[in-house]
């Protein structure tokens, strides 16, 4: 049964939020940029009542490009992405095609930090060597990627809880990933 629910769950998570590649907006925009746009965005309020504007990593391929291939500029320090699982295991991350450090947080399912690693350090390409920096593996549900430099990310530690605010659409998907 949580199999199957699982499956509609994520069904109905992959058609949200995603724009048309003929809107227009592929067609001027660098590829990872483009494919940025084109993801779910939720803001999450940080415990000092900060926003920050969230990318959703939702499916199997905009897990696996993350931020690959996004210029600094191209990324706003009130910006970040969050890796969605339907539950906890270990998550290992690692900097491929990157362009600038990251502060990469793991997060249970009510999305409070339970690790984190600081100043993950950017590889642009993919080829080696250097090594392509890479975290230890963590047992969390999400983990929430926000630039180094930025001042929000600074402000968090573990321990803190981040707060959902998202279109209405996403409040089944939002409290069903918490059951799983």
């Amino acid at each position: 049964m949580k199999l199957r629910y699982f499956i509609i769950l994520f069904t109905f998570i992959s058609c949200l939020g995603h724009k048309n590649a003929n809107d227009g907006v592929a067609s001027i925009l660098p590829s990872a940029v483009s494919d940025l746009q084109s993801q779910s965005k939720v803001t999450l309020i940080l415990p000092k009542g900060d926003k920050l504007y969230t990318y959703m990593a939702l499916t199997v391929e905009e897990q696996t490009q993350g931020l690959s291939g996004l210029k600094d500029h191209q990324f706003s320090d009130n910006e970040a992405m969050i890796f969605m699982y339907p539950k906890n295991r270990y998550h290992s991350f690692w900097m491929p095609d990157t362009y600038f450090n990251l502060d990469i947080f793991f997060l249970d399912k009510e999305l409070k930090i339970v690790d984190v690693e600081r100043n993950v350090l950017h590889h642009p390409g993919r080829s080696t060597p250097p090594p392509i920096p890479t975290t230890r593996a963590i047992y969390a549900q999400h983990v929430l990627e926000v630039k180094s430099k930025s001042s929000l990310a600074k402000s968090l530690n573990i321990g803190d809880r981040l707060q959902w605010v998202a279109p209405p659409e996403y409040d089944f998907v939002l409290k069903n990933l918490k059951d799983f």
